[in-house]
């Protein structure tokens, strides 16, 4: 019949795949709040904690991972207990985006490591 298209078993499992765009999930909340854990269930739920971490499809990214670098002074601060990492001006906010976007676009991407120790990446 005209208009209809034929289709053969497979060709949409194909498409699909070569359609598949990674999407996000944020959560959000204050410190000690439980961020870790749900998204621990998420993991669990999506079957990807028994799963080799080369071969899982989920990945979880923590905000801490891209604190800014502290100067001299803030450092300082931050070994007193004076510093505030909750505040928003603590993270690279402007890495983070690109890093989301550049996973949203499908590029490989480098997730800094922070070390709270000498407070740098």
């Amino acid at each position: 019949m005209a208009g209809d298209s034929e289709t053969k078993p497979g060709d949409q499992a194909e498409n699909e795949s070569n359609n598949k765009q990674p999407f996000l999930i944020g959560v959000a909340g204050g410190t000690a709040s439980g961020k870790s854990s749900v998204c621990n269930k998420i993991m669990e739920l999506l079957g990807q904690n028994e799963i080799d971490h080369h071969q899982r499809q989920v990945a979880i990214l923590s905000q801490d991972s891209f604190y800014r670098v502290l100067t001299p002074e803030q450092k300082a601060k931050a070994l007193r207990g004076q510093f505030n990492f909750d505040h928003p001006d603590a993270f690279d906010n402007d890495l983070i985006i690109t890093t989301l976007w550049d996973i949203k676009e499908g590029k490989t991407v480098h997730i800094p490591v922070y070390d709270f120790v000498s407070h740098s990446r």
